[in-house]
């Protein structure tokens, strides 16, 4: 037997910090924006910031945090709340396969 579940979901398509409408992050001078409160920056001690990403190949720089499930969010990825407080990260080729605007 094949089920299928449609449910209503919450979906930001992410660039840049500050892109998720749950954010609320603020103008900081010089700095551009605060750290956003759903996507945080992506920033490891042990990863350089100029390195590549394997999975979009923009730099880890670029990259968003989410940490609920420690999950690196890459630029154009659609983070989606599943339940209340808990995100995840999907590529935009993968959202757009998923048929998710029917």
């Amino acid at each position: 037997m094949k089920l299928t579940i449609r449910q209503v979901i919450t979906a930001c398509q992410w660039f840049r910090n500050g892109d998720h409408f749950d954010d609320s992050c603020h103008p900081i001078t010089n700095v551009g924006l605060s750290e956003g409160k759903i996507v945080r920056r992506y920033r490891d001690p042990e990863v350089e910031a100029c390195k590549a990403c394997t999975d979009c190949g923009h730099i880890m720089h670029d990259h968003g945090w989410l940490d609920n499930d420690d999950i690196v969010v890459c630029p154009s990825d659609h983070v989606i709340e599943f339940e209340p407080g808990r995100y995840f990260a999907m590529s935009y080729k993968d959202f757009a396969a998923a048929k998710v605007f029917k």
